[in-house]
This record gives structure tokens, C-alpha cells and sequence, in this order.
């Protein structure tokens, strides 16, 4: 590698290093409590008004938000209080495009993967997300079984006797 190349490369991964210094100042409330698993803490800053969507946790380039972090942990009272306030069940984040589903599949969270899904989680946008990833075969295995029980219990819908002929 050419000196001027390698003294490129030393500048980019400081300015990243001190980019990633200064966004992990500011990481919201209801991210860290929802990380912790601090329902309390939770619920206090939602009935304050706290965005439920609010993104700007989880560090280096992820920018995520509170469903992810307790999708994460496998906060299950703190994922559905999250929810049933509003909070978007597809929302990505990072520059993986991870949603809650992603990071629950992840962390083999397989009882949050469940709730999200009822909840209308996107299945494919999380495999999605999880392609871009390393290390992810296991997640995605995960989600594509949820996914084949999914499509398995979908009802069938009745023929119409009216377009029944003898």
C-alpha cells in the first residue's frame, strides 16, 4: 500500500471514530431505557410525550430506536407498551436498514420475532435488512421458517357457492 493511501485510510477511520464520539452523546431516553429494560423509565417519558419513534441510539452509523432496542433485549412488556403507543413495526434503521424484526431475529428473540410478526412486521424487509449483514444466516433462517408458518396458517378462503356448477 502507497504511504499516501494508507495516511487516506488513517484519516477516514479517525473522522469515523470521532463522528461515532460525538452522535453516542446524545442517545435518547426511551432508547436506553427500552435497551435496559426499564418499563418504568418507559412509560414516564411516553406519558411525557416522548416520541415512541424517536430514532438517534444504538451507535456507529445505526440510528435506531426504542422497538429495536428492546426488540433487542427480548423486552417483551416493553415491546408491546411500545406498540400499543404507536410505534412503527417497520421501521428501519442503520445503513443495513435493520428493523425490530432484524435485530429480534438477530438476537434469536424468537417470542418478540412472534409479537412483531402478529403486529404486522414485514418479514421479507427484515431479511432484507439481514442480507446486508455479516454473520446473519441463522436470522434469516429464523424469519423464512416464521415466514413458511405464516403463509402454512393463512385462511383459505371459500369458493363462492353462486360459482359452484353441477
Amino acid at each position: 500500500m502507497k504511504r499516501h493511501n494508507l495516511i487516506s485510510l488513517i484519516s477516514v477511520i479517525f473522522l469515523l471514530f470521532v463522528s461515532a464520539a460525538m452522535t453516542g452523546c446524545a442517545t435518547p431516553a426511551l432508547y436506553t431505557a427500552s435497551a435496559k429494560g426499564d418499563i418504568v423509565t418507559v412509560k414516564a417519558l411516553l406519558d411525557q410525550g416522548t416520541d415512541v419513534n424517536e430514532k438517534g441510539g444504538g451507535g456507529l452509523l445505526n440510528n435506531s430506536n426504542a422497538l429495536d432496542a428492546a426488540s433487542s433485549g427480548g423486552h417483551i412488556e416493553i415491546v408491546k407498551l411500545l406498540l400499543a403507543k404507536g410505534a412503527n413495526v417497520n421501521a428501519a434503521s442503520g445503513n443495513m436498514d435493520w428493523t425490530a424484526l432484524s435485530s429480534a431475529a438477530w438476537f434469536g428473540e424468537t417470542d418478540v420475532v412472534k409479537i412483531l410478526i402478529e403486529r404486522g412486521a414485514d418479514i421479507n424487509k427484515a431479511i432484507r435488512g439481514l442480507d446486508k449483514g455479516v454473520g446473519t444466516k441463522n436470522a434469516i433462517e429464523l424469519l423464512k421458517e416464521f415466514r413458511r408458518e405464516k403463509v402454512a396458517v393463512q385462511p383459505v378462503t371459500p369458493p363462492n357457492p353462486q360459482n359452484l356448477t353441477n
